[in-house]
This record gives C-alpha cells, structure tokens and sequence, in this order.
C-alpha cells in the first residue's frame, strides 16, 4: 500500500503541478505567441486536457484497498450538512458571478470566429464576489473534507489538495494584483477571502436587536 500512495500521490502532485502552469503568466503568454489566432483555442484544450487526465487519478485511487480512519456520524452530522450547503452556496454564486463562457474557453472560440479580439480583463466584486473573494476555492476545500468517510488514502489525498487550493489562491492573488494593481488591493482589505464571516457579523447585531424588540 505504501509504494500504491505514493504513485498516487506522485500523479496527484503531478496533475496540480501541470494544471497550475499551463495557466501561469509566462506559459500563457509565450502560448500566446506561438499559436497565434489559433490560442484562442488554448482554454478549452486546457479543459479538456485537465478533465482527462484527471480521470485515472480517480479511477485509480478507487481501486486501492483503504482502511476507513473516521467517518460521519451522530451529531457529526450537522457540521458535515453545513460544509455541504457551503460547497453549493459557493459553487452556485461562483457560476453565477464568474463568466463560464469564458472560463470554459468559449467565448474565446467565438471572438476569434466572428473576428473579434480578446476583452480587457475588468474587476470583478458583484453577487458573491462581494462577500468573499475566492468562492470556488473556499466551495473546493469543504468539498474535499464534506464528502465520504477519511481512509487513509483519502486522507493523504484530502491533505494534498487542501494545501494545493491554498496555494493556487496565493498564485491567484498574486496574478490579480498584477492585473489590477490598487484596485485589488482595496477590495482586498474589505472582503475576506473564504468565509463571508463581515456579512454575518453585519446581520448579527440586526437579528439580536430585532430579537430584543419582540
């Protein structure tokens, strides 16, 4: 089982490290140069490639035998339904505020067809994007810890990724801040980055004054 988790581990580090640099600045831009009119094409590869390769990982880490360390039971219940409605709450307001078309490689498609450029990256805050920052990555980590019983596979596995959406929101910040300079960094200072705990915090005194009153 040893050696089994570590070449699981070996293409789960893999697959992270390939999917984060080929969405780096220099690959984009040296992509960009030698493909053409043809990168607009390069997201949806990069989709599609990503998907992929990512189904033996998972297909393989299925097959091995795992010793259930912890799973979800009695009252445990409740934290795990709070992760769950998490996950759906960012992963709803993500697809809402973020454009899919583009994210999937679409919109690019089109442009190119129809002889457009590329747009000008704009700031996003709206919807979601007001309360926390990076909603998919903060839906990303519950989604990893809601799901299933922890084997000892999973475990390793669950601890991997964890650590790579906390990096990739780093790298994430770091490219935003490049992009968008002071701007950013304002809606930086006023929207956390994961847990929307301003908004809460904001309702909380309303809902004890209003309680109060009753």
């Amino acid at each position: 089982m040893t050696c089994q988790l570590a070449l699981l581990l070996a293409g789960w580090l893999a697959w992270c490290g390939l999917h984060s640099l080929c969405v780096s600045h220099s690959v984009l831009c040296q992509a960009r140069d030698l493909l053409g009119a043809r990168f607009a094409w390069y997201r949806v590869g990069y989709v599609v490639t990503s998907t992929v390769t990512l189904l033996p990982l998972l297909l393989y880490q299925a097959s091995l035998e795992q010793r259930v360390l912890w799973q979800w039971q009695g009252l445990w219940h409740l934290l795990q339904a709070l992760l769950v409605l998490h996950t759906l709450a960012m992963a709803l307001g993500g697809a809402r505020a973020y454009r899919l078309e583009q994210i999937l490689g679409l919109e690019q498609i089109r442009r190119a067809r129809q002889g457009e450029g590329e747009t000008t990256a704009a700031l996003q805050t709206g919807g979601i994007l007001r309360h926390v920052r990076h909603p998919w990555y903060s839906g990303g980590l519950s989604f990893l810890w809601a799901f299933g019983p922890v084997t000892d596979v999973s475990l390793a596995v669950r601890c991997l990724l964890s650590a790579y959406l906390l990096l990739g929101t780093l790298l994430e910040e770091r490219k935003l801040l490049r992009e968008f300079g002071a701007g950013y960094r304002q809606y930086r200072a006023r929207t956390p980055a994961f847990f929307p705990w301003r908004l809460l915090w904001r309702r909380l005194p309303h809902r004890i004054s209003s309680e109060t009153v009753r």
